[in-house]
């Protein structure tokens, strides 16, 4: 959910973090043979530091993510 408040043992929170990736030039790669791969590479990340992808878009250079991180 986007607008849920969590909790942990001692705390409530809602942290959401705007994130955007760019490559150094820009190039318009990211919806060709790259965005699987990326895609996966992100989802596989977020993963391991229970992070949650709330909303991701590839963009033609560049890559639009929100995401809520546990406060550790």
């Amino acid at each position: 959910m986007k607008n849920e408040i969590k909790n942990t043992a001692h705390s409530k929170y809602r942290c959401q973090y705007h994130i955007v990736f760019a490559p150094k030039y820009r190039r318009k790669v990211i919806y060709k043979e790259l965005r699987a791969d990326i895609g996966q590479i992100i989802r596989k990340l977020c993963e391991e530091k229970k992070v949650e992808i709330l909303e991701a878009q590839a963009c033609p250079d560049h890559i639009h993510m929100l995401v809520s991180i546990p406060p550790y």
